[in-house]
């Protein structure tokens, strides 16, 4: 909500299935797995909204999948102020065979709203792990939005990642995929529906390392 992290309106802890913890804890519990995200996106990203976003996020978050789990998550971000940029930075680790479902939306609560939402994931993929991820941006309110993805897959993981924008006046997303493990699977797909002035963008790098 505006930016933080709000547990009383959530129920993240899906029995278990999903470990939620700020990104500050996650060091000392997955001090390698973590870091080593970190470290490859502070020294190979180039747009600024994203290091902005890990920069000044008010609650960066790790998210862990144990292996073998089936989860389904669905992320709200809430606006109640007039003025607001909110950036939104997200760590996930899938553990090996698991299968994700994760969307994403913004709920704008404020009608003279004018802020700007950002958002940035980093997605780590055990071997055969599957991920289903969505981002919805359809809010009237919400004018300007700028979404960056990023994930490493492993040895027959799979990502499918989509995305919608119905409203925005910009709309800008980029997707970058290392495929690093043999038979690992990719598809993106994004469908931004615009006006005359409106102005919106989708970069997709994929890349077999």
């Amino acid at each position: 909500m505006d930016g933080k992290v709000s547990y009383e309106h959530s129920t993240i802890d899906l029995d278990g299935e999903i470990l939620c913890l700020p990104l500050d804890e996650a060091f000392f519990l997955y001090g390698s797995l973590v870091e080593s995200q970190i470290s490859t996106l502070l020294q190979e990203e180039k747009n600024p909204y994203s290091l902005y976003t890990l920069s000044q996020a008010k609650t960066p978050l790790f998210f862990h999948i144990e292996e073998g789990k089936k989860v389904s998550l669905q992320i709200v971000y809430v606006q109640t102020t007039k003025n607001a940029l909110s950036p939104c930075f997200m760590q996930w680790y899938l553990g090996k065979n698991t299968v994700a479902n994760i969307s994403t939306s913004c709920l704008v609560l404020d009608p003279s709203f004018e802020g700007m939402q950002l958002q940035t994931a980093l997605v780590s993929l055990e071997e055969k792990a599957e991920l289903h991820w969505i981002d919805e941006r359809k809010d009237l309110r919400q004018k300007r939005s700028e979404s960056t993805f990023r994930a490493l897959l492993k040895k027959e993981a799979k990502v499918y990642k989509s995305s919608f924008s119905e409203s925005q006046a910009f709309f800008s997303e980029e997707a970058c995929i290392k495929l690093s493990g043999e038979k690992a699977h990719a598809e993106v797909s994004s469908l931004l529906l615009a006006e005359k002035e409106d102005k919106k963008s989708m970069k997709i790098l994929m890349e077999h390392i």
